[in-house]
C-alpha cells in the first residue's frame, strides 16, 4: 500500500507535470508486470494502458498464508472476477490491457489465466505468446517492449 501511494502521490504528478498526454501507461516485466497490471486495475481513471511482460499476478505465496482485505484488493485474479460495478467495469473496457510471455517463461500459466480473468469480466485483454524459446529474461522483455507498444 506504500507503495502504491508513493506512486499515486509523487511519481503521477511529476509524469503528468512533465507529459500532459491524456493516455498514461504503465509498463513491468515479471514482478514489476504485476505490480504495473495491478495498479493500473486499481486505478483505471488514472492509467489506460498496461505492458505486462512476464506477469506473476497471483503472489498469495509469497504471503505465507495472511490475507486480509489489502491482500484481496492486491491479488487481481482475487478481485476482478469478481467485479460487478458497471461504471468501474466500462472504465476497464475503455483502457488498452497487453500480456507478453514467451512459451518457455515460469509465468506463461499466469498470464494466461490473468487473460482469462479479465476476458471472463469482458474486459479487452491482448496475449502475445512468444515462441522461440522466449523465456523469463531482460533480453526477451526488451524485444518484447520494442514489439508491444
Amino acid at each position: 500500500m506504500q507503495y502504491e501511494r508513493y506512486v499515486l502521490d509523487e511519481v503521477v504528478p511529476l509524469a503528468r507535470k512533465l507529459n500532459h498526454s491524456p493516455c498514461f501507461a504503465t509498463i513491468g516485466c515479471s514482478f514489476g508486470g504485476y505490480h504495473a497490471m495491478n495498479i493500473a486495475l486499481r486505478h483505471p481513471d488514472i492509467f489506460t494502458a498496461v505492458l505486462s511482460m512476464g506477469g506473476a499476478f497471483d503472489v498469495s505465496n509469497f504471503l505465507r498464508g495472511y490475507y486480509d482485505n489489502d491482500c484481496y484488493f492486491n491479488l487481481p485474479t482475487h478481485y476482478v472476477p469478481k467485479m460487478t460495478d458497471p461504471a468501474l467495469l466500462d472504465r476497464y473496457r475503455s483502457n488498452t490491457y497487453v500480456l507478453a510471455t514467451g512459451h518457455s517463461d515460469q509465468c506463461w500459466d499466469a498470464n494466461e489465466t490473468m487473460a482469462r480473468v479479465m476476458r471472463d469480466r469482458g474486459i479487452p485483454v491482448r496475449l502475445d505468446v512468444w515462441g522461440d524459446h522466449t523465456g523469463h529474461d531482460w533480453p526477451w522483455w526488451q524485444r518484447m517492449l520494442q514489439t508491444c507498444i
